[in-house]
C-alpha cells in the first residue's frame, strides 16, 4: 500500500578483528543488524483488501510479538519479578527469532520511532511512544566477543608468567607458597588438555565444512553453474524459513557499480498523488539499529 512498507527489512553485518598481541592472534567477534520495522496500520484506515490486508495482518502480528518479547525482557531488566519466572516468547514469530541476539544477548540497542505529525494518527503515535518506551526500559551487559580459544591462550600465558615469577622468587632464595604454586600447575594443565581438545573439534568442523564445500562445487558444477562466489566481495545471502534453504543463494556487490535491488521489470504500483497523501498516513514505523559488542 502507499503509505507504509510492506514487510520487515534486516540487514546484519558480521565483523571479525584478529589482532597480534605478544605474538599470539586474538580474535574477537561482532554484529550489527540493521531493522528497519514495517509499520502498525489500521486496515479501515489503509483500506487495504486482499493480499494486501493479509500482509497487514501478518505485519501487526509480527509487531506484537516484538512487543511482547520487549515487554518480557523489560520486567526482567526493571526487577519486578524473579529473573528466572520470567519466559520470553522468542519462538513466536520469525522476526523475533532473527533479533533474539540483539534484543536480549550480549548487545546494546539504539530504537528511532517514525511518528506521523496528522492529528487523526494520534492513538498510533502514543502507541508508538509506548512501544519505544519499553524497548528503553531493556538493560543488557554487553561484554567482548573474544574466540575462545584466544582468550583460553592468554589465559596460559598469564598463568606460565605467575609460575615463572614463583620459580625465580623460589631460586633467588625467597619463600614460595607451595600449595598455591601447586595448585597453579594444575589449572595450566587442565587448561592444555582443554586447548587440545577444542584444537580436535575444530580440525574436525574444519573437514566437515570442507567436504559439505567440496560437494556444494560438484552439484553446482554437473548444474552448469561455473561462477564462483567469492566470500571477501560485500554480499547478500537469503533467508528461509527451512534451515537447508537458508543462505543458499548468495549475490555479490560488484565494486564500482551501482547495485538496484528487485526486478527492473517491475512496474510501480504507487503514483505521485499516492505519494503526496502517504505524507499524512497513518503509517508508524520503527527503525532500530543493534548491534553486539565489539
Amino acid at each position: 500500500n502507499a503509505t507504509s512498507s510492506r514487510a520487515h527489512t534486516v540487514l546484519t553485518i558480521e565483523f571479525k578483528q584478529v589482532a597480534l598481541v605478544e605474538g599470539k592472534e586474538s580474535v574477537k567477534l561482532s554484529m550489527i543488524n540493521l531493522v528497519d520495522l514495517a509499520g502498525s496500520e489500521k486496515s479501515t484506515q489503509t483500506g487495504a483488501a486482499g493480499e494486501r490486508l493479509k500482509e497487514g495482518c501478518a505485519i501487526n502480528k509480527s509487531l506484537s510479538s516484538l512487543g511482547n518479547v520487549i515487554e518480557k525482557l523489560a520486567k526482567k531488566s526493571t526487577g519486578k519479578k524473579k529473573a528466572q519466572d520470567i519466559v520470553v516468547p522468542y519462538r513466536d514469530s520469525k522476526l523475533t527469532r532473527l533479533l533474539q541476539n540483539a534484543l536480549g544477548g550480549s548487545s546494546k540497542t539504539i530504537m528511532i520511532c517514525a511518528l506521523s505529525p496528522a492529528s487523526l494518527n494520534a492513538e498510533e503515535t502514543l502507541s508508538t511512544l509506548r512501544y519505544a518506551d519499553r524497548a528503553k526500559q531493556i538493560k543488557n551487559n554487553a561484554i567482548v566477543n573474544e574466540d575462545p580459544q584466544g582468550k583460553l591462550l592468554r589465559e596460559m600465558k598469564e598463568e606460565n608468567d605467575k609460575l615463572r615469577d614463583m620459580m625465580a622468587a623460589l631460586s633467588g632464595g625467597g619463600t614460595v607458597d607451595i600449595a598455591a604454586m601447586q595448585a597453579r600447575m594444575e589449572e595450566l594443565a587442565k587448561a592444555e588438555e582443554a586447548l587440545q581438545e577444542m584444537q580436535r573439534s575444530f580440525g574436525e568442523k574444519v573437514r566437515k565444512a570442507r567436504e559439505v564445500e567440496s560437494e556444494m562445487h560438484e552439484k553446482e558444477r554437473k548444474r552448469g553453474w561455473t561462477q564462483v562466489m567469492q566470500q571477501r566481495l560485500p554480499h547478500i545471502v537469503n533467508l528461509n524459513e527451512d534451515v537447508q534453504l537458508s543462505g543458499k543463494l548468495m549475490y555479490c556487490f560488484e565494486e564500482g557499480k551501482d547495485t538496484v535491488i528487485g526486478n527492473p521489470n517491475a512496474e510501480d504500483d504507487t503514483t505521485d498523488e499516492e505519494g503526496d497523501e502517504s505524507s499524512d498516513g497513518s503509517s508508524h514505523s520503527s527503525r532500530s539499529s543493534s548491534s553486539s559488542s565489539s
